[in-house]
């Protein structure tokens, strides 16, 4: 009787340890596959020099520009501040690197509150254009 309880504890234990050993593995794969899908969103957020992560496409086409902007923390960023133009044309001089996209966006943050403050455009569609749609 005493060994078949042995026998009987010794399978357990080497059975639960095969099981611990099996959910870690999932859970590292698991953990390693979000990983990878979130840094596949945000290819193009990059620290600059004071370890701020900046938005960074210049060298990218108009379409892809517009897909990165799109896809980027750094938009949520600035369109929260809407309507304090001034205020999203800070967040955009410090959160995009480089200048092409930066200049563009700024001139179309400036055109779209000409537009917004006449009464021509409203909330939405200046969100619509601010987004490069």
């Amino acid at each position: 009787m005493d060994k078949s309880l042995l026998f009987f504890i010794i399978f357990a234990l080497v059975a639960g340890n095969f099981l611990i050993n099996s959910m870690e593995e999932l859970d590292e794969s698991d953990t390693s596959s979000q990983k990878l899908s979130s840094s596949k969103k945000n290819t193009y957020m990059v620290k600059d020099m004071s370890g701020d992560m900046v938005l960074s496409i210049d060298d990218l086409s108009d379409i892809e520009q517009s897909k990165a902007w799109n896809n980027s923390p750094v938009k949520n960023k600035v369109l929260n501040q809407f309507p304090n133009f001034i205020t999203m044309k800070q967040n955009v001089d410090l959160y995009i690197g480089g200048n092409s996209f930066k200049i563009k966006l700024i001139n179309e943050i400036d055109s779209v509150d000409i537009k917004y403050s006449s009464g021509e455009i409203n909330k939405d569609q200046a969100i619509n254009i601010l987004s490069f749609k």
